[in-house]
């Protein structure tokens, strides 16, 4: 939040998209009070205002389950049966749905999250792959990055 004061983004009418480790409510209300929106995963585990039926809700396959609090809206979607479900949380957007076609079949998915996948164009999945092939990728990109700068300062 106080990089978007800094940066002068609040108070714009601008829409912010996180990952789960950014999104949660007090954040979520204060840049609505900003007039800034916000949409973003959220993870279950660590969100403790949300509502509890919405995290403990079983939810079907290519099921849709909306929860609204003032301008917080939660979607909980299941895009399969094997599959965990996406928590979803937004100050701007409404409960509505959008036919899907995927390769072997014609579905419905909700607006936000289709809408959160464009905007984010896989971020989520590209990170997590990351994580979990290269277990310590941080300390070896640090390590690469020093020594670019320790070969570009030599042939220099």
């Amino acid at each position: 939040m106080d990089i978007m004061q800094k940066a002068e983004l609040l108070d714009k009418h601008l829409h912010l998209f996180t990952d789960n480790f950014y999104t949660n409510i007090p954040l979520a209300e204060k840049l609505f009070s900003r007039n800034t929106y916000l949409t973003g995963t959220i993870n279950n585990k660590r969100s403790k205002r949300m509502c509890k039926e919405a995290f403990q809700h079983k939810i079907g396959a290519k099921d849709s389950v909306y929860f609204r609090k003032n301008e917080i809206l939660l979607v909980v979607f299941k895009q399969a049966a094997k599959r965990k479900p996406v928590y979803v949380l937004t100050t701007a957007g409404d409960a509505e749905e959008t036919n899907v076609t995927s390769k072997r079949s014609l579905g419905v998915k909700p607006l936000l999250i289709h809408t959160y996948n464009q905007f984010m164009g896989g971020v989520d999945n590209s990170d997590k792959s990351i994580y979990h092939l290269v277990p310590g990728y941080v300390p070896m990109l640090l390590r690469i990055a020093n020594c670019f700068k320790l070969k570009s300062k030599r042939n220099f």
